[in-house]
């Protein structure tokens, strides 16, 4: 357990301003090389350590705390400016700062615990630390390939046709409020239990929202979509299957049925889909087909479907019969190398419980970055410290979106479902 009387006796023969600005610089060490969890310190005895508050009159403290916190975060207002030696409110904002940063890590912390059932992260390609959000994302089309080149002759030249997307993001978080019974009245456990359950709840509104991008679940004409190719809003899975990844009603002469995914058969006709009808887009000559699209893809479905796709995925084969029992033939599993991974999800059946997608997803989809999952403190506003008794609040948040590349790296086959 932390000791905190240890930790209160940092003050000891410094001066105000240096012994608030080591208390940080121990909590933030600790918490980076795992020696500290918000769990093994009361943030009312905190307030004490700190000389936030005094215990003969702890409510006094906790306004000084909610005055204090309202510039603390305002453009230009730095670490060395906090804790200096002109700063009235040095020993508020340190005990803001620490809880800030210990109840952020139980807030990522709950956003990080386990991995099961998150595939999003399998699905899309992470580009952070971008600058701009709606960027242009420049691509190549496919050229013709190396031709003849006679001894002596210059090599022919070729030219790139402009080809790019736009991408899309969005800003989404919350805030954890914390008010003063809260701190008076030492609810430690109630506020690290409330900051890791907010961080697991935003969690799951990602992968949903993320996933459902994906899959161009919420494609509106001219409004929402991941797929802009030179800007446009384009539906990604078009039902005609002018975008090469389409296998349902209304598509292809061979490819127009719904098929629901049941046995080593229907993965089969996707890949035949994609190994004849799938092809480049080269600017001279005809266009051909792409080598290696069938090859390590995910299998992506609803949980409806998921012990099915598993089957048809893993089983090793088995034994044909006749009825007399006289004759057994071994039967390989023909399609056990198409598949790298079988990849399911209930938001997947909140859409559709039958359609099923097959493909190389990386290759397709981007995640555009503006901000990562990240805290932040109460900043300039504070009217909530007046009209709700709040002293501190802390923001979990996130900026960023999934855009669509390409058309033809997954391929959508509509169950009829």
């Amino acid at each position: 357990m932390f000791d905190i009387h240890g930790f209160a006796r940092i003050r000891q023969n410094r001066p105000n301003h240096e012994a608030c600005a080591k208390q940080y610089e121990i909590i933030m060490e600790s918490l980076e090389k795992g020696e500290l969890k918000a769990d093994d310190i009361s943030y009312r005895d905190l307030m004490f350590a700190t000389g936030a508050a005094d215990p003969l009159r702890p409510e006094e403290g906790v306004k000084a705390i909610a005055f204090h916190q309202k510039n603390l975060l305002d453009a230009g207002v730095t670490e060395a400016a906090i804790f200096s030696e002109s700063n009235p409110g040095v020993n508020s904002n340190t005990f803001a700062l620490i809880t800030g940063e210990l109840i952020s890590s139980k807030m990522i912390e709950g956003y990080n615990t386990g991995s099961d059932g998150f595939i999003v992260d399998q699905l899309v390609d992470n580009m952070p630390n971008q600058r701009i959000p709606e960027q242009r994302i420049a691509g190549l089309k496919a050229l013709t390939g190396a031709e003849d080149v006679h001894e002596g002759e210059v090599y022919p030249e070729t030219t790139m046709g402009e080809k790019y997307v736009t991408t899309k993001e969005q800003k989404r978080g919350r805030i954890l409020s914390l008010n003063e019974e809260t701190l008076l009245f030492d609810r430690t456990g109630v506020i690290n239990r409330n900051a890791r359950e907010l961080g697991e709840w935003v969690r799951q509104d990602k992968e949903r929202l993320e996933l459902r991008q994906v899959l161009d679940a919420d494609y509106s004409a001219g409004v929402t979509g991941v797929y802009r190719p030179s800007g446009v809003i384009t539906e990604l899975y078009k039902s005609d299957a002018s975008n090469q990844n389409f296998i349902g009603s209304g598509g292809l002469s061979g490819y127009d049925t719904n098929t629901a995914l049941t046995d080593w058969n229907d993965l089969d006709l996707v890949r035949k889909f994609r190994a004849t009808q799938v092809k480049d887009d080269r600017l001279d000559g005809d266009a051909r087909p792409i080598v290696g699209l069938n090859t390590g893809n995910i299998l992506l479905v609803p949980e409806s479907v998921a012990t099915t796709a598993a089957y048809i995925v893993d089983s090793a084969g088995g034994e044909e019969r006749t009825n007399s029992g006289n004759r057994i033939t071994n039967v390989s599993n023909p399609v056990r190398g198409m598949v790298g991974r079988v990849l399911h999800s209930p938001f997947i059946d909140e859409i559709n419980a039958g359609d099923w997608y097959y493909g190389d997803f990386k290759k397709q989809y981007v995640r555009t970055e503006i901000w990562p999952v990240q805290t932040r403190f109460q900043g300039e506003d504070s009217e909530s410290s007046f009209d709700r008794d709040v002293p501190l609040r802390i923001k979990l948040r996130y900026f960023s979106g999934i855009s669509a590349l390409d058309t033809k790296w997954v391929t959508k086959v509509k169950s009829g479902v």
